[in-house]
């Protein structure tokens, strides 16, 4: 009971909590607690000093006789607190705390203890003295529940023994039990207040210390990431300056001489290496910046006119005939001079840009920068008529890896380090930067830099071939950046009669066209640019398979095949994802999506050909499953209309059967009627004439009862409405078909005046009437000498309800064994029926169709039928 009330407080208050895993800090916690006593301790003093102190006027209003000796005694333990203090802050006397904590304490309560007995003893007021002791021991000194419960019980100790003392006046012994009584509740409380708060402060150092230990192994991780993330950063320099500069030389010196597809792929690869290499100089710049000491370290006089004239006369050729962009540049006619380092400031300066150019239309973009000196400070401005920031995001824009559009589906390259980076170096060089933007008006942003001391004597930036390389990048990759944007390069068509079509949905030029280039001489090819509306375009063109990108501007992948899902012509539609994320969560949302493969960036012609085949091929096997389910389809729709069609023949066949016996049957009871309504119309004797009458009146009755059994059994009904029906009239109906047939036969009824089932009267009868009209042909096949049928009913009590099995049995020739597999199946008639086959196959769809079922029952002579129904 206690551990489970121990466990809910531990929930509140880490007091109650298991600390027993802490155990461990133990050891440091007693060396630190030593200086937080000693912290304490000067608590203690200053408040008893203030406590005892106040007690000067007090005493002179209660006890004015006793004001100059109380006053000097209050005196002296304020001097002894005050030496006590002071001993508490000498770093030397810091081994002795626990000692120092019980002289002072045990003064306090002997100096409160002596006035209790001068003033009354055991009913003094001043025993309230002993309570405020009590409550500074235990949330006030930091004891330890030993020391809590020691100085408690001397506290108690001495009131009892200063009353004892003093001496008990007559009839005041319960006003000692009650002060008591409270003092020692004041001391309980106490010693629990200095245990828990023991633990809590305890739990507190232990986490505190967890928590040190955590963040220095974070910043460990993270020391030895930024290590790692500039080791491979240099690392990759190198290669990539292999291959690009080759590259590039190769396009500026032998580009005539190249095919048309030899100069589309080397220029592939400078775009792409200079998107890269840049990436690689944000990396290394972010790390260089981690370390503050040695940024600092590298910084130098420079001119950041200089700097910026670098920079746009590197971005000029950007802005040239074959782009509408246009590039404002104005700075002072004298050098700007900063304390900084030269290669960050110019990243700052070619970042701004970038970042501006990258957001301005390529048609009518319009770039201002501007650089000025105010107020002892470089200021520098870049502002565009781009698309604007939303002010809710303009703090989020300087945030690491943080971009206004992080989603799926942004339309802009960047992995968020850019204006974070400009960020951090000009808070690096003691800078600031700003931005002013709203959507859709364009962006301003303001750095102002402190400038330096000396204007004069500076060192001009150095021009080294690094420099250039990295700038060729960055030029490079807004040249990329550029080609990745323009509309014109999208929703290409290579398009020829007899390939399957595949739809290519990439929104990067430069993967679209290797994997287009891959793909083109064996499929026929529609490459779209945009995901907003690529599902409805992929409805229209219908491929065979559908290659999506994972990232895409307007809607991403995901969202494009979800759509697709929702669309009958394309829910079947194979998909290949192309990603470059490879979280396990991603495929495991594309696989919930129904995606068929995935192909992981950067991958081979081989590899995707291959993945595209196998599912070109699975494609063309459902559209060949397709067209055959759907001729399929048709054929059971055509066999379903000749079933019917057969069904009614056999019913007229079956008619045909008994037709003679029909006519006769009308016949004779016409001719009844007849002859009476002759005999009444020449009589004209009354009695005579109404007998004749009754006459004619029974012979049309019989002929209207056989017209309504012949109506039933030609009334064809879908769906049967099931109602209660009687087994006896369904019979008799049934027998009145076949009435002239069966006056040489003899049938036997048994069960069936109270017999009701759930049914269709009508194809009861029809199925009654087929089974005896089986039975008779039967008979006319052989001539059998004593022919009978009998139709019984039962009652057959089930699990699943109340039934009545119907039996019709006969004494012909039975059926033979070749024919019953195949007995209720359609067009497969026994070996001397001349019908088509049909009967017993309609019978058998109309009792299940009232919820029953026949079968064939085994008899020792002839052939029984069970019919089995729901009782009424």
């Amino acid at each position: 009971m206690l551990t489970k009330l121990y466990s809910m407080l531990g929930q509140f208050s880490p007091a109650f909590r298991d600390l027993s895993h802490l155990e461990e800090h133990h050891k440091s916690f007693e060396a630190q607690n030593w200086i937080d006593r000693a912290y304490l301790n000067q608590i203690g003093c200053i408040v008893s000093i203030i406590i005892v102190t106040l007690g000067i006027p007090l005493d002179y209003i209660v006890y004015p006789e006793y004001f100059v000796e109380f006053a000097a005694l209050r005196v002296g333990e304020v001097v002894f607190l005050s030496i006590m203090f002071f001993v508490t802050t000498l770093d030397s006397m810091r081994p002795h705390v626990f000692k120092i904590t019980a002289i002072f304490t045990g003064s306090v309560i002997a100096t409160v203890a002596v006035i209790i007995y001068v003033t009354e003893g055991a009913v003094s007021p001043y025993y309230a003295g002993i309570n405020l002791v009590l409550i500074g021991i235990g949330f006030i000194m930091g004891l330890t529940f030993k020391e809590a419960l020691a100085y408690s019980l001397f506290a108690i100790l001495s009131y009892l023994f200063v009353s004892v003392l003093a001496g008990v006046p007559d009839g005041s012994w319960r006003i000692v039990i009650i002060n008591g009584y409270f003092i020692f509740l004041t001391g309980v409380i106490a010693v629990i207040a200095a245990y828990f708060g023991y633990r809590i402060r305890f739990y507190s150092y232990a986490q505190e210390v967890e928590l040190q230990k955590s963040n220095t192994a974070l910043q460990e991780m993270d020391r030895r990431k930024s290590e790692f993330i500039a080791n491979v950063s240099h690392e990759l320099r190198t290669p990539v300056a292999v291959i690009v500069g080759p590259a590039k030389h190769l396009l500026e010196q032998q580009s005539g001489q190249l095919p048309p597809s030899a100069r589309k792929v080397v220029e592939q690869i400078v775009r792409n290496g200079g998107r890269l290499i840049k990436l690689v100089n944000d990396l290394l710049e972010l790390m260089v910046l981690e370390n503050t000491t040695l940024a600092k370290d590298s910084y130098t006089r420079v001119d950041l006119k200089s700097i910026l004239n670098i920079c746009t006369d590197q971005l000029a050729p950007l802005f040239g005939s074959n782009n509408s962009r246009v590039l404002n540049a104005v700075t002072p006619r004298y050098p700007v001079w900063v304390d900084g380092n030269e290669s960050q400031l110019e990243r700052v300066c070619f970042n701004l840009i970038q970042n501006a150019y990258k957001f301005t239309d390529p048609g009518n973009g319009q770039i201002d920068v501007e650089l000025a000196i105010a107020d002892d400070f470089a200021t520098l401005k870049v502002k565009d008529n781009g698309v604007g920031i939303d002010p809710k995001n303009h703090d989020m824009i300087f945030q690491r890896y943080r971009q206004v559009d992080g989603s799926t589906t942004r339309k802009a390259q960047g992995t968020g380090i850019g204006l974070a980076l400009v960020k951090e170096i000009v808070e690096a060089h003691s800078g600031t930067i700003a931005v002013y933007s709203q959507l859709g008006w364009g962006s301003t942003f303001t750095l102002q830099i402190p400038l330096a001391q000396n204007q004069t004597d500076a060192i001009d930036p150095k021009e080294t071939a690094n420099n250039d390389i990295r700038r060729d990048a960055e030029r490079d990759y807004l040249l990329n950046f550029d080609v990745h944007t323009t509309p014109e390069t999208a929703n290409k068509t290579y398009r020829s009669e007899g390939k399957p079509l595949l739809v290519l949905v990439e929104d990067e030029n430069d993967i679209a066209s290797m994997m287009l280039d891959a793909l083109q001489a064996d499929y026929d090819l529609v490459w779209l640019k945009d995901g907003s509306s690529a599902a409805q375009e992929i409805e229209s063109l219908r491929p065979h398979v559908v290659l999506l990108d994972h990232m895409l501007p307007g809607k991403d992948g995901l969202d494009i095949a979800r759509e697709m899902k929702r669309y009958s012509d394309t829910s079947t539609t194979p998909i290949l994802l192309v990603t470059a994320n490879a979280r396990d969560t991603l495929k495991q949302d594309a696989l919930d999506l129904g995606i068929d493969e995935f192909i992981a960036k950067p991958f081979s012609w081989v590899e995707l050909r291959a993945r595209v085949k196998n599912l070109v091929n699975r494609a063309n096997l459902e559209r060949v499953l397709s067209d055959r389910n759907t001729e399929l389809q048709i054929a059971m729709d055509d066999l379903s209309r000749s079933e019917a069609q057969l069904i009614q023949s056999e019913k007229w066949r079956s008619l045909s059967s008994f037709s003679g016996a029909l006519i006769h049957e009308i016949g004779n009871p016409l001719n009844i009627a007849l002859s009476a309504l002759r005999v009444a119309v020449k009589q004209t004797n009354p009695e005579i004439r109404a007998e004749a009458l009754d006459d004619a009146k029974i012979g049309l009755e019989r002929i209207s009862d056989l017209i309504a059994d012949l109506k039933d059994f030609l009334t064809p009904e879908n769906t049967p409405v099931l109602e209660p029906v009687s087994l006896e009239q369904v019979i008799d109906r049934s027998e009145a078909l076949h009435r002239d047939r069966l006056a040489n036969v003899v049938v036997h009824h048994e069960g069936l005046s109270e017999a009701f089932v759930i049914g269709n009267k009508n194809a009861l009868i029809q199925t009654i009437s087929n089974l005896i009209g089986n039975s008779l042909d039967a008979f006319a096949r052989r001539d059998l000498p004593n022919p009978s049928i009998s139709i019984c009913a039962t009652s057959d009590q089930r699990s699943d309800g109340s039934f009545y099995r119907i039996q019709v049995s006969d004494n012909g020739p039975g059926i033979p064994e070749s024919v019953i597999p195949m007995l209720f199946t359609p067009f497969h008639p026994g070996p001397e029926s001349t019908s088509l086959g049909i009967g017993l196959s309609l019978c058998k769809k109309m009792v299940e169709q009232m919820g029953g079922e026949i079968i064939l029952a085994e008899s020792l002579e002839g052939a029984s039928f069970e019919i089995s129904l729901p009782s009424a």
